[in-house]
């Protein structure tokens, strides 16, 4: 190599390395440290500190500088949304170096991106389940459907209590529960919480771990007991009568019982029961005297703990039998869950971790295949997750069948990322202690965390505001926990340390507002029957609606990349814990005027629209559902009087029964008739069209959405379309039938079901409020964060309260009470209470996490409105609105005995306005007031006129003409219409959702909903088809149809041109004849349903009929259509026995009287 050339070459790797150095050059020094370092790392990213930036640079420099492939980095976080977006930036980052180093390795990473392991660490543990699942019997074509095995979990625990119910065990455990609250509670908790397919609870071991546990605190306990009494026994005598009568109960004892299975242990706590009980009121206040009485409580409290030691003893041959039952259970279920193929996500983590433990060759398979793992959102994963892991980086000549310790794991290969700061996952099996633990256990070293600190999101006044605010609510340098707090619930609290911050926006001005109403006074309000104050719910959804408005009309500054503008409504989102009242916000927000978006639905299916389309197709399903017709009957599909709704129903006939028609007249029986016909088309529609494919017919075909056009209050329902869209379209990804579509929906409808991981395919929605969840909400980030109902501190299941699990004990469950006195009020199971305990602390730690997720969502304004009941009745010397000294009397910080508090219990106590950090804080607290009917109308007086628009008739018509159909791509078809198969005979077609052509969509509503010039009712041409085959099957039956009278001689001569044919007296001459045959059959590969117009034998010929109104004659299009339905009666005869029965296939055109044989 010349000189030059090796200059030149040189000069090239020069440039290269450092455009690679630039390329971190906008990371700041923990950021770069992260992407850097090279050892197993466990990462703490705080709220907006740049940590998907940080995964998307490590993995292109794990390519750069490790000379990584591609295919062989894992990246897995928690959601499908995070995966996606995980994968995005990655492919961002690699194009962006790769287009300017042009080097080889970066270009076939890009080239290769489609081979990148990125995904949700649910879907991996799927992919490495279904691996080797075979050899623990499990099919691998498992589904995994949480939802299902909950339900599989409620059914085989009623089964179980039925049939064992009259057991003595059972009936003494059940005792005063009620039956449902403990079958839900106790069985069925126990299989969809603990009893994995592959690993059911070892309840033997749970015996085995809380005997070896009782003998521990016996010795503990012994050993306290014994140190108190040598404390009195060393007291001088004859000094305190108090302490004297002490000594003689003490001498009193007897021999010490050597263990809790010692005869003489109950004996012993009878005795040490009296003495524990002496009277310690009104005694001398001497030294000897104060000493002995200080003894006693001690004593008291020790033999409190051994009377619970001895109730758990006696109860332990009741606890082997109830695990007995258990293990049936166990068995039970998990032999439905194989059978039915039916995981849910911990079962799947489960069999993940059991193939790779079990099976070498698998785990050696994946274990060349990952050379990197990047986890991110660690704190939402649990133990199983971690084991995995562990066992997918560990050493490579490791073999043994376990989980590998942290020593024996590679070195360079694991790198964590999350923060137990928005571990808000616990519900869902989640466990923050795992991710706090994590540190220890790969580094050895918790100095050695790389720590995110600063906060790229909010600005500086608002991050000085959560520094204030979260040292009082999480633990922190200035609130330590308390010696009390055992350390087995400190793993599951955060310590909050400082953020640091770098924006500072000019013009922007941070604030936290807090609305405090004191429910109490809003109740007891001085009353006025004219003029009702509004309720507590609604008196703080008016005033956060209110204070949304006034924030807007004010022009509140926030920031836009980095300077200052006037807010929009998309920049306010209110974020709810739960949606229990996310309704009444909705109710004020239309009152005020305000645009806003729901992104998750839970009162969806409360609404008008949603439950008339409902209605129809439970009809058209089931035809005997009375309530069903009631509600089509009064919807816009219909809409009769009240005079003719209530005729219909007191004759009782079947829906759209014809014989019904005489008592009606006018507009009802127009109605009515044009109703029958959609009954009609509804049946046929669901025979052979898909869920989404029926939603889309009924919205626009039927023109559902023009009548909603054309009233200005129904408007807001036009987004629901999207939503029961989305709903129907899942439904048939799913392979749902209509009749399992209906009860999905029914569920929403009847139980309140939320709509989950919902996400609206179309349009972005522009300019107005986003609502969702808390948990929605996570890595978003909103100008102005609104927090509704801070008052609420969560709902008491009364489910929870019969069993608990730990690694340690393992299953405790809730026992009955002794019935001998001196175990009055003693815990049954003192695991149980340790347990609970545990459980209370861990959703206390949660709601603080929580709350710290919502207020982490704002850049620069927060509002938080709440309640709280104090009194029972109003104080008369209550006038105007209090101090925050005042109000924060109302709050208190919870305790470990309840799981139930409220984000105003954990902030509202650590905000004192002397302190002089709060007085440099743009915090401002007030009182809500209560509000009357009145002064919400002057509130948002206005509002509507200001913000509607108001359309004529021409105008909306104009509008639905040019309104553009969302079009969405179908799910493979799997059943197809035979009637349409001649519009998919291409070899490109490609299955969507019904679409029509703009200017036809106008067309058909106006069909739908018409007049003609003379005022009298437009029949739509495929509503006087529908009437024709009526028509003639009717006359087959020698019943009569009555007719809308305009169209009648229309209907009535196409029906007569078909019976004065020689087909048409053919076949009513024929002894073998069926209308409207319905069948099923394959055809060309695809699975094909129909219906038959008319099919007879005669003159030992099959005869297929098809009536045509149609104008244009032209058969070549129903070739197709009647092949499918020669072939079907074929198969049908053949299974008759009748195959040598010739089938002929005819289409007979009612308006000409023509036949054509096909």
């Amino acid at each position: 190599m010349s000189i030059n050339e090796y200059a030149e070459q040189f000069f090239r790797w020069r440039v290269n390395k450092l455009k690679k150095e630039h390329f971190l050059s906008d990371l700041n020094d923990e950021q770069y440290a992260a992407v850097k370092v090279v050892k197993n790392s466990v990462v703490s990213a705080g709220a907006g500190s740049g940590k998907t930036r940080v995964l998307a640079k490590r993995f292109v420099n794990l390519i750069v500088e490790k000379k990584l492939s591609v295919d062989k980095i894992v990246a897995l976080t928690f959601s499908k949304k995070a995966a996606t977006e995980m994968s995005e930036r990655i492919f961002e980052a690699l194009s962006t170096l790769a287009e300017q180093t042009k080097t080889p390795e970066l270009k076939k990473a890009v080239e290769d991106f489609n081979k990148a392991q990125v995904s949700t660490i649910d879907s991996f543990c799927a992919t490495i389940a279904r691996t080797g699942c075979s050899q623990f019997g499990i099919s691998p074509d498992f589904k995994i459907d949480k939802a299902a095995s909950d339900k599989l979990a409620d059914t085989v625990a009623l089964n179980f209590f039925l049939k064992h119910r009259d057991e003595p065990v059972l009936q003494k455990v059940l005792a005063d529960h009620n039956i449902e609250d403990f079958v839900s509670g106790c069985f069925a908790k126990i299989l969809k919480n603990y009893s994995l397919i592959t690993k059911p609870l070892d309840l033997d071991n749970s015996i085995h771990k809380q005997n070896k546990k009782i003998v521990l605190l016996f010795e503990k306990y012994m050993t306290s007991l014994s140190k108190e009494i040598q404390i009195i026994e060393s007291l001088e005598s004859n000094k305190s009568e108090f302490c004297d009568t002490v000594k003689s109960n003490i001498n009193q004892l007897g021999q010490t019982p050597k263990s809790v299975g010692d005869k003489i242990f109950e004996s012993f706590l009878e005795k040490l029961h009296k003495v524990a009980n002496i009277s310690i009121q009104h005694l001398k206040r001497d030294e000897v005297t104060k000493t002995c009485k200080e003894a006693i409580k001690q004593i008291r409290n020790i033999t409190i703990d051994l009377l619970a030691l001895l109730n758990y003893v006696n109860n332990v041959p009741l606890t082997i039998q109830l695990f007995e039952f258990i293990k049936e259970l166990q068995k039970d279920f998990i032999s439905q869950k194989r059978a039915l193929g039916v995981l849910s996500y911990s079962d799947v983590a489960q069999l993940a971790v059991d193939v790779l433990v079990n099976d070498i060759d698998v785990r050696n398979f994946y274990k060349n295949r990952i050379d990197a793992v990047m986890i991110d959102e660690f704190q939402d994963n649990n133990r199983l997750q971690r084991d995995l892991l562990f066992l997918l980086t560990e050493k490579s000549d490791r073999v043994e069948l376990s989980i590998p310790n942290p020593d024996e794991l590679c070195e360079d290969k694991l790198f964590f990322v999350g923060d137990d700061k928005q571990s808000i996952y616990l519900f869902r099996g989640a466990d923050v202690s795992v991710f706090k633990k994590l540190n220890r256990e790969i580094t050895n070293d918790e100095d050695s965390v790389i720590n995110l600190a600063t906060n790229y999101r909010s600005e500086t006044g608002m991050l000085n505001i959560f520094n204030y605010v979260f040292k009082s609510v999480f633990y922190s340098d200035e609130h330590l926990p308390s010696d009390e707090i055992e350390e087995s619930m400190l793993e599951h609290e955060s310590f909050f340390e400082p953020v640091l911050s770098i924006r500072n926006t000019a013009g922007v001005n941070p604030e936290l507002k807090i609305l405090i109403a004191d429910g109490a006074r809003l109740k007891f309000a001085d009353l006025d029957a004219s003029n009702p104050n509004l309720s507590d719910e609604e008196c703080e959804a008016a005033t956060l609606v209110n204070e949304i408005k006034k924030m807007k009309e004010s022009k509140t500054q926030v920031r836009a990349e980095s300077q200052a503008r006037d807010c929009r409504w998309s920049d306010f989102a209110v974020l709810f814990r739960t949606t229990g009242n996310q309704a009444i916000v909705e109710r004020y927000l239309r009152k005020a005027g305000i645009p806003y978006r729901a992104v998750q639905q839970k009162g969806l299916f409360y609404d008008a629209p949603i439950n008339d389309i409902v209605a129809l197709l439970r009809l058209a399903v089931y035809p005997w559902d009375k309530l069903g017709y009631a509600q089509v009957l009064r919807s816009p599909f219909i809409n009769i009087s009240d005079n003719a709704f209530t005729e219909i129903l007191l004759q009782d006939f079947e829906p759209f029964d014809n014989q019904a028609d005489k008592f009606l007249q006018g507009a009802d029986l127009e109605g009515f008739i044009k109703g029958r016909a959609l009954f009609t088309r509804i049946k046929q529609c669901i025979k052979e069209k898909t869920n989404a494919e029926i939603i889309s017919s009924l919205w626009y075909d039927e023109a559902y959405r023009y009548l909603i056009l054309t009233n200005e209050n129904y408007h807001r329902y036009i987004e629901l379309y999207d939503y029961l869209f989305e709903i129907a379209r899942q439904a048939d990804d799913n392979g749902l039938s209509v009749v399992a579509f209906l009860d999905l929906l029914e569920g929403y409808i009847v139980d309140g079901d939320k709509l989950e991981d919902l996400d609206i395919p179309g349009e972005e929605n522009g300019d107005a409020v986003q609502l969702l969840t808390i948990h929605k909400s996570k890595g978003l980030e909103y100008p102005v964060v609104c927090i509704p109902f801070c008052g609420y501190e969560g709902r008491p299941n009364k489910h929870d309260d019969f069993v608990f699990y730990s690694d340690d004990l393992g299953l405790s469950i809730v026992l009955p009470e002794s019935e001998k006195d001196f175990f009055k009020d003693v815990s049954p199971n003192i695991f149980f209470d340790e347990l609970k305990q545990i459980e209370n602390h861990k959703h206390i730690a949660e709601v603080k996490r929580l709350l710290y997720v919502a207020m982490t969502r704002a850049e620069s304004h927060i509002i938080m409105t709440g309640k709280k009941i104090n009194r029972k009745k109003k104080d008369p010397e209550l006038k105007g609105e209090r101090s925050l000294s005042e109000l924060r009397d109302l709050f208190k910080f919870p305790e470990v005995k309840t799981s139930l508090t409220s984000f105003f219990n954990l902030l509202i106590p650590g905000l004192y306005e002397d302190d002089d950090e709060f007085k440099n804080l743009n915090i401002q607290v007030s009182e809500i007031m209560p509000i009357t009917s009145s002064e919400v109308v002057s509130m948002f007086a206005g509002a509507k006129q200001k913000n509607k628009k108001v359309m004529t008739q021409a105008e909306i018509e104009k509008a639905y003409k040019k309104a553009t159909l969302k079009i969405f791509p179908e799910p493979e078809k799997k059943v197809f219409a035979a009637s349409h198969l001649h519009d998919c005979e291409s070899q490109d077609y490609k299955q969507n959702y019904p679409t029509k052509k703009q200017n036809d969509s106008f067309d058909d509503l106006n069909n739908f909903d018409a007049h003609d010039e003379t005022g009298s009712e437009k029949i739509a041409a495929t509503d006087i088809g529908t009437l024709t085959h009526l028509a003639i099957e009717y006359f087959f039956k020698k019943k009569t149809l009555a007719l809308p009278a305009k169209h009648e001689e229309e209907i009535l001569k196409m029906r007569d041109t078909f019976f004065e044919s020689k087909l048409g007296q053919k076949a009513v001459s024929a002894t073998v004849r069926n209308t409207e045959y319905g069948f099923i059959t394959k055809y060309d590969g695809k699975k094909v349903i129909g219906q038959i117009d008319l099919m007879f034998e005669a003159d030992n010929i099959v005869y297929i009929v098809d009536y045509k109104t149609d104008k244009q004659e032209i058969p070549e299009n129903h070739k197709e259509q009647l092949s499918v339905y020669k072939k079907a009666v074929t198969d049908l005869y053949k299974i008759k026995g009748k195959q040598n029965l010739p089938v002929k296939t005819f289409l007979f055109y009612l308006r000409s009287g023509n036949v054509q044989e096909i």
